[in-house]
Parts: C-alpha cells; sequence; structure tokens
C-alpha cells in the first residue's frame, strides 16, 4: 500500500464535477439569454415608436397637402372675386362719370368767376435755363473776384 491513500479517483473524470461546470455554464447562458431578451424588448419598443413617428409625420405630410389644396381653391376663388369686383367697380366708375358728367356747351356757360377763366399759355423751360446755369451757361470762379460774373457758353463753330 502506498502512503498516500486516495478514496477517490482523479478529479479529472469526475462527473460530479463537469455537473457542476456545466450547470453553473447553463446559469451564465441562462443569464446573456436574459440579458438579450431584455434588449430585444427595448429595441422592439424603440421600433414601435419610431414606426409610430413615421406614420405621424406621414399623416401630418397628408393632412398639410389637403390643407394646401383647400387653400389654392379658396386663393382661386378670391382671386376670381376679386377681379369680377375689380371689372364691377370699372363699369361703376364709368356710369359714375356719365351720369355726372357736365354736357353744358361753351357759349351757355358762365366764365366770370375767376375759377372759371381760361388761362394763357405758359412758358415751361429747364431749370438750368430758367436759373441760367447748366451746360448753356459758365460760372466764373467767384474766388478772387468781385461779383458773381455768368457769361453764357458761345455755341460751337460748325
Amino acid at each position: 500500500m502506498s502512503l498516500i491513500h486516495r478514496s477517490k479517483p482523479a478529479g479529472r473524470h469526475r462527473a460530479d464535477d463537469r455537473i457542476a461546470a456545466l450547470e453553473k455554464h447553463l446559469v451564465a447562458v441562462q443569464a446573456d439569454n436574459a440579458k438579450l431578451l431584455n434588449f430585444k424588448a427595448a429595441a422592439d419598443d424603440y421600433f414601435m415608436l419610431l414606426v409610430d413617428d413615421r406614420q405621424q409625420v406621414y399623416d401630418a405630410w397628408r393632412a398639410e397637402g389637403q390643407k394646401r389644396a383647400e387653400e389654392e381653391i379658396v386663393a382661386v376663388c378670391t382671386l376670381a372675386d376679386l377681379e369680377e369686383a375689380q371689372a364691377e367697380l370699372v363699369e361703376l366708375r364709368a356710369y359714375k362719370a356719365e351720369v355726372e358728367a357736365v354736357d353744358v356747351p361753351p357759349m351757355h356757360r358762365d366764365t366770370t368767376a375767376v375759377e372759371d377763366q381760361a388761362t394763357g399759355p405758359i412758358r415751361v423751360r429747364p431749370l438750368w435755363d430758367a436759373h441760367e446755369i447748366g451746360p448753356g451757361h459758365v460760372r466764373q470762379a467767384s474766388w478772387g473776384r468781385d461779383g458773381d460774373d455768368m457769361q453764357p457758353i458761345p455755341p460751337p463753330a460748325a
């Protein structure tokens, strides 16, 4: 008999040790599965939120398109009403001008009042001719001279 007596065989091949290791591994795999299921549930929830948001955006887009179409119809109708009102206004102004027109021949009209008398022709000249400035007149430098001498430029020789 040897000095070291072993009642059990070497631990390497024992079934109990292998079962304990597999059970430990099973617990770790189950924890990983639970973690992955939680991640999947969170991802599913987030995906559903994204799908719901997308649907809300599509619904808002459709509603805005319908609103825009309705507003375009209203704008076209309003424009047509405006054109009709403008045409009516032109007709009414023409009618008013005809009704309020003074049809008195000049020989029967009283022109003794000052505001009814005819005016003579009014001579209209450019401002530079009226004030004797501009291209047709040369203003001499006033510094070093007495007075304000303005002499017209002679026309160019042809």
